[in-house]
């Protein structure tokens, strides 16, 4: 059984962000693959374009799978794992927003985020000065937080401007994990996310529990999967 992980947005080197997962998730007899996102690469990509991304990971394999996203990237599973039971087991959303049917993040979240700047060539960026540490990284590891500082890349603003073509959570098992210390997006507003999802926990970290607790990230997002063969 394997942990597939879609990252969040303005973010790039994709299997660093999960790369302390990977150990403890072996430990507990789980293989991992962290998805790159075309709209954290390309200035045109759009959601769709990342879902299909994750199908195309999804598709190759038909070992059973937990889909893990992270922030935005709540919006990708719930696109991408339309169609895929039984290969997807659950789906786990990590402080992710949850879509609504017709409706895209930028209608869900429809304040400016304070956090980004909308750039002229189409993309959006995480605004120069921001005190990233004091906001999105106050539990990690300070040399993780400087690191991750350098991984940050401009997204294709398109791709808060499209709805998901299904929504797997109507089909599939969820978790909600709410993260009780996010300093980025508020357990309130989590929680809101969270009422579509078949269940909810809350862990007690800040926005990225994948680089502060990754080995208690990984008992809890596997705890109800076998992955004996």
């Amino acid at each position: 059984m394997r942990v597939v992980h879609v990252h969040g947005a303005c973010t790039g080197a994709a299997d660093w962000w999960w790369h302390r997962m990977v150990e403890p998730l072996r430990e507990l007899g789980f293989g991992t693959e962290a998805v790159s996102l075309p709209s954290c690469r390309t200035k045109t990509a759009t959601l769709h374009d990342d879902a299909d991304a994750v199908r195309a990971v999804l598709a190759a394999s038909a070992e059973p799978t937990i889909l893990s996203g992270h922030s935005y990237g709540g919006m990708v599973i719930t696109d991408a794992a339309t169609g895929f039971e039984p290969t997807v087991e659950r789906l786990v959303y990590l402080a992710a927003v949850v879509p609504e049917a017709g409706r895209s993040l930028a209608e869900m979240v429809p304040e400016p985020s304070p956090w980004l700047d909308a750039r002229e060539d189409g993309t959006v960026a995480v605004k120069p000065g921001l005190d990233l540490r004091g906001i999105f990284l106050q539990d990690c590891p300070e040399d993780l937080a400087t690191e991750a500082a350098t991984k940050l890349t401009p997204q294709s603003a398109a791709a808060f401007a499209r709805a998901p073509r299904g929504l797997a959570w109507q089909t599939i098992p969820s978790t909600y994990v709410v993260l009780t210390r996010d300093r980025a997006t508020p357990p309130a507003r989590q929680r809101a996310w969270a009422r579509h999802t078949t269940e909810i926990v809350e862990f007690d970290s800040g926005h990225h529990p994948f680089l502060s607790r990754p080995a208690e990230l990984a008992r809890l997002i596997t705890r109800r999967a076998d992955p004996s063969p």
